[in-house]
């Protein structure tokens, strides 16, 4: 009777800290909301669209390049004309940019400089996490962009789009294969430099379903 009562303590237990697993998620989500807008008119509806380098606040080191190209490519298909990301890069450049990061510090007015009156689409991957944590395997991908007239400095467009997996593992041996799946499958996506793709797709997803079709 002992073990299996133990067994069940165990299980009570990793219930008990999944359901506070789920609550800070969302209590965190709840706290980060972007607002939502879309503001266009005049000379802007026929403004090419610059998707600049993103900031990335995460330790992984492709995976705002892959969602800078997955929003590139959305636009394009929602009718914007996109200035292609190696002439972008290449602009930027020749002005000392090289990396996301750095679009905040600039000086006012570099970006129409280089660019001209066009959209300018900021980015910033705030997580691109890949936790196997035993009995608990998480993926998490979250991003925002922010669409900005260079004519005025306006802001015209902010939202954040949120694309999530999370497995639980009530028994020892299902935690255990599931470890060595998963490890597996990171190895795999991160020598193929995409890491966490549908879930980054979710989360482009959801940005662009609150982006009219031009």
């Amino acid at each position: 009777m002992a073990p299996r009562a133990g067994g069940r303590v165990k299980k009570i237990v990793l219930l008990i800290i999944i359901a506070g697993f789920f609550g800070a998620c969302s209590s965190s989500m709840s706290k980060n909301k972007p607002k939502k807008s879309w503001i266009m008119s005049g000379d802007l509806k026929n403004a090419s669209m610059v998707v600049l380098p993103f900031e990335n606040q995460t330790s992984d080191l492709s995976g705002h390049i892959m969602l800078r190209k997955m929003v590139s490519d959305r636009f394009s298909k929602k009718g914007y004309h996109t200035l292609d990301i190696k002439e972008i890069d290449e602009k930027l450049r020749k002005k000392g940019i090289t990396d996301g990061g750095q679009l905040p510090y600039i000086s006012e007015g570099i970006l129409k400089e280089v660019f001209g009156p066009k959209l300018a689409c900021f980015g910033t991957v705030e997580y691109f996490t890949f936790q196997n944590l035993g009995f608990i395997v998480r993926k998490k991908v979250v991003l925002k962009i922010k669409v900005v007239s260079l004519a005025d400095d306006k802001i015209i467009f902010e939202a954040g789009g949120t694309g999530s997996d999370t497995k639980f593992f009530l028994s020892k041996d299902e935690a255990k294969k599931a470890f060595v799946e998963q490890m597996a499958l990171k190895l795999v996506s991160n020598m193929l430099k995409s890491p966490l793709k549908k879930e980054a797709r979710k989360a482009v997803g959801k940005i662009f379903k609150k982006v009219p079709r031009r």
